[in-house]
């Protein structure tokens, strides 16, 4: 387990470097945790020209969620777009409708691109005294008492106290953790 009077050992890893663990260990980091984001980065996180094809409708709670991260100020609002209506289509073409003017709201959502999020987040990700960027694939995962220990692609152990999974639908931290999944069509 993570020695408590080692300053350098994180307290946390998240396994997954995408939108959700830079968030969670940015987050973390400003609570005071030491924190290691394992995992290589999603991808290309640098402002482009061009519009990404890769969208997140983030929801109210989230953007204040990026407030309190202190990132929301940093994304080029050229590049978000609110969303006062919505329809959608499942598979089988049953269709949900939103619209902000029936609950006499602003907007429903908020569309950012995934890389300025992508951007925004690994830059505070960087200047974040508690998160330790860990960019080796996570290859297996072991609980023990007090904690769990994670096998690095490299060969390397990584010992720490919790384990938070962000590592997407085929998550490898719920498989070593025996959680179950139920996948259904959209």
């Amino acid at each position: 387990m993570p020695d408590p009077l080692d300053p350098r050992a994180p307290q946390i890893a998240i396994v997954g470097a995408g939108v959700a663990g830079l968030a969670m260990a940015v987050g973390l980091s400003q609570l005071g945790l030491s924190v290691a984001l394992v995992g290589p980065p999603a991808r290309r996180a640098v402002a482009s020209p061009a519009f990404d094809a890769r969208i997140y409708a983030l929801s109210q709670a989230s953007v204040r969620l990026l407030e309190q991260l202190r990132v929301w100020p940093q994304i080029d609002a050229a590049r978000l777009q609110p969303v006062q209506k919505m329809r959608v289509f499942g598979d089988t073409g049953a269709e949900l409708q939103f619209d902000a003017w029936s609950v006499a709201a602003e907007r429903i959502a908020t569309i950012a691109e995934e890389s300025e999020l992508l951007r925004v987040l690994s830059l505070a990700a960087e200047f974040a005294p508690g998160v330790r960027r860990v960019p080796l694939a996570m290859t297996s995962l072991r609980f023990e008492s007090g904690g769990a220990t994670l096998q690095l692609a490299d060969g390397s152990a990584l010992p720490v106290a919790l384990v938070i999974g962000a590592d997407g639908a085929e998550s490898a931290v719920r498989d070593a953790a025996g959680i179950a999944a139920d996948v259904f069509d959209y």
